[in-house]
């Protein structure tokens, strides 16, 4: 049993003109000795308003979902299923989906209202794009290749990649990376140039990772069970969505003890019917039958 923030209740339904999903994964070391990725989506409203002297802006996180789901359209119908019970969605024409470009995230948009985009996260963004810079080493090369990037000019950044490629020089691992920078970056290419919409306020899902999943998860040398991950993945978002974890656990430890009762008195009740109803082959011709040759076959076929 683990909580599931599926089932917390939600409040009247909001109004709001966007909403934004962000995703990532935490990859987490299990006692097999193989690394499975714990899959995280939360949904906010954008940044909360700041009403202290400090500069920092904190998102306004309404709900956070986690835990192994292997098969990731589980997951988008969770996220579904709150976002159309918590929101007016005809009345929200904007929903912006981001992460990492990772397949299980942008499968979120066979799920998700017909009105969410995909937006490829900045982090990863530029992380690529500071590789495709690789054995030109020079702030002046990667800021022109972020302008090029985020002004839309596709051909000028096409036609770098081939000239890079075609150098004779470059070196096998080099060229890889290259080749994998213009995939990435070329494949995302409509995602990269949405960050540039007025709406769109960045993602955190990498920070959020850190803070929710890998700190109890996988900062440190430890071996979990399947199960023992995903249930404290599961408690630490409930309890982060505003769920009661010492009331869950009492209800449990309630639930298993009524399970428990339940259970012992059907062995009760079974073993005195059994004892009731033992059938061991005493059947009327064993007991009052006076034919010594018919009690003799009976009495074979019964185990006497």
């Amino acid at each position: 049993y683990c909580p599931d923030s599926v089932t917390l209740p939600v409040g009247e339904k909001r109004q709001v003109d966007c909403l934004y999903i962000e995703a990532d994964e935490d990859h987490v070391a299990y006692q097999d000795g193989k690394n499975r990725e714990m899959r995280l989506a939360y949904v906010h409203e954008g940044y909360k308003e700041n009403l202290g002297s400090s500069d920092r802006k904190a998102l306004n996180v309404r709900r956070i979902f986690t835990g192994l789901y292997e098969d990731s359209e589980e997951l988008w119908e969770d996220v579904y299923y709150y976002l159309d019970r918590q929101y007016d969605l005809a009345a929200c024409p904007t929903l912006y989906l981001s992460g990492d470009g990772a397949h299980w995230i942008k499968k979120g948009l066979d799920s998700l209202p017909t009105q969410t985009h995909f937006v490829l996260d900045p982090y990863h963004t530029v992380k690529y794009l500071r590789q495709a810079c690789v054995g030109i080493s020079t702030e002046h090369l990667y800021a022109t290749l972020h302008r090029w990037l985020h002004t839309g000019e596709k051909d000028y950044l096409q036609d770098y990649f081939k000239v890079r490629l075609s150098d004779p020089s470059l070196s096998e691992s080099s060229k890889q990376t290259l080749q994998k920078v213009r995939r990435y970056l070329i494949g995302n290419w409509d995602a990269i140039q949405r960050q540039r919409e007025s709406q769109y306020i960045g993602c955190s899902a990498e920070g959020h990772v850190s803070h929710w999943l890998s700190a109890r998860l996988s900062s440190r040398p430890l071996g979990w069970s399947t199960t023992g991950a995903e249930n404290i993945a599961k408690a630490r978002a409930y309890d982060l969505n505003g769920g009661d974890l010492k009331a869950w656990v009492r209800n449990q430890t309630k639930t298993a003890e009524r399970e428990r009762r339940v259970n012992k008195l059907d062995g009760r009740v079974g073993r005195k019917y059994a004892r009731q109803y033992e059938w061991s082959g005493k059947v009327a011709i064993l007991h009052y039958s006076n034919n010594t040759r018919s009690r003799q076959i009976f009495e074979t076929i019964a185990g006497y």
